[in-house]
């Protein structure tokens, strides 16, 4: 399974269960990536970031994110 197709689902599981506060980050390179419903919740309370979308391969659905550099967190 490719890890985008991972991480689409792992996003999706979120939405079913009560963990939703939680902001997950994938790290690509010297990049930090949240995807669906953790790059909501990172333009909603770190800052106001430019959410990308794309449509996939392995996946039906186009899936939203937002990725910034490693070393600008705080």
């Amino acid at each position: 399974m490719s890890a985008i197709k991972e991480v689409s689902e792992a996003e999706l599981l979120r939405l079913s269960s009560h963990v939703r506060n939680e902001l997950h980050l994938y790290r690509e390179g010297t990049f930090l990536r949240a995807y669906q419903w953790s790059a909501f919740l990172a333009c909603r309370f770190l800052n106001d970031f430019k959410v990308n979308k794309r449509q996939f391969r392995d996946i039906e659905t186009p899936v939203a994110y937002i990725g910034f550099p490693e070393n600008s967190l705080q």
